[in-house]
């Protein structure tokens, strides 16, 4: 337990010698003097507690800059990191991130940051896997009157950094779509939907029916139709 000015004061006082001038009456100049010192001690304490939750990364605010500088941070996810909660999280993850390639390396990477996935594996020629992820983040939808022209329609936060942590320690010869589970994908595009990011020129291609998959890009537009989307489907950009 921490102790206090009154601690402090009863400890200074032990130390004075004995005799008239060494008074201990509350209200005496000296008795205040020390109490005075006191209350700089009791500052010394509680900054150095705070030095001790500093140390840890997951807690620190004041030391936060100085734990990126030594972990190379910002780096190309920081930008990502939109406040000091996932700037926290993502300093940890950069910390013990050892690297490996099995599934639950990537799923406690994602757990670190906020998220609960499971991996689904397929065969090893395709070099694709995805991550099944149930958003349980606060949503951000787009409301007239509050968002802007541009902003997307719905976000969740910190899925973003999401991405790019798990680009960056994927095996590099994979790719992976993200593909969100629960209530919230009730009504849209369908999950199934394929639309992961690409620098080929075939075209787009998938079924229409009641939820969507997280890596479809609004602005990439195209023919649609009541019941499906048109062969005329634009090609990614």
């Amino acid at each position: 337990m921490a102790k206090t000015i009154t601690d402090y004061l009863r400890l200074f006082q032990s130390l004075l010698p004995r005799g008239y001038a060494w008074t201990r009456d509350e209200g005496s100049r000296l008795t205040e003097f020390l109490r005075g010192l006191a209350g700089e001690f009791v500052r010394i304490e509680e900054r150095s507690d705070i030095l001790l939750q500093e140390k840890e990364i997951r807690r620190s605010s004041e030391l936060l800059i100085d734990h990126e500088t030594d972990l190379g941070l910002p780096d190309e996810c920081s930008e990502f990191s939109i406040n000091i909660q996932q700037r926290r999280a993502y300093a940890y993850t950069k910390l013990i991130a050892a690297g490996r390639q099995d599934k639950q390396y990537f799923i406690d990477l994602a757990k670190l940051l906020g998220f609960v996935i499971t991996i689904t594996e397929f065969d090893p020629d395709t070099f694709k896997w995805q991550i099944n992820c149930n958003f349980q983040n606060d949503w951000i939808f787009f409301r007239s009157g509050s968002s802007r022209s541009g902003e997307r329609l719905v976000y969740v936060p910190g899925v973003n950094l999401l991405i790019c942590v798990l680009n960056k320690y994927k095996p590099a010869h994979t790719f992976f779509e993200i593909i969100g589970i629960g209530a919230a994908f009730d009504a849209s595009f369908s999950s199934a939907f394929l639309s992961f990011s690409s620098d080929t020129q075939d075209y787009l291609e998938g079924g229409y029916d009641r939820s969507f998959d997280i890596n479809f890009d609004f602005r990439r537009g195209g023919s649609f139709y009541f019941d499906s989307f048109g062969n005329g489907f634009d090609k990614p950009i």
